[in-house]
């Protein structure tokens, strides 16, 4: 692990500057088809096949820069996990969309059929 992992917070993860990546910085993660097989949250954090990424890690000084990195919220979204000992989706779906009126709007992994046209990709 990196000499700055311990200094990484909430507010790094959720402005940026975390430090943390997919890999090193600059590396181009692929994309994942409808048809495959969704890694679990695990797999994504470490690497572990059948994610396709490599693992996350800290490359810089947390709140030294700003650099766009999903892996931050990823790490987010693990932590979530842990604290309430249930699925982001599930949390997502019952306590945060409809705390914010969000009635169109879900979390869904992999994305069923019926709802596949209404959503519009990241």
């Amino acid at each position: 692990g990196s000499s700055f992992s311990d200094l990484v917070t909430v507010r790094h993860c959720l402005n940026m500057t975390s430090g943390l990546c997919f890999g090193d910085l600059g590396t181009p993660l692929s994309r994942y088809s409808r048809e495959a097989k969704v890694s679990k949250l695990g797999d994504i954090l470490c690497g572990r096949a059948p994610a396709t990424n490599p693992p996350v890690k800290v490359v810089f000084e947390p709140g030294s820069q700003y650099y766009y990195s999903g892996a931050g919220y990823t790490v987010l979204q693990q932590l979530i996990e842990d604290i309430i000992e249930s699925p982001f989706e599930t949390y997502m779906n019952n306590i945060i969309l409809p705390r914010l009126g969000m009635k169109d709007s879900f979390f869904e992994c992999p994305l069923s059929d019926d709802k596949h046209a209404q959503v519009i990709p990241g």
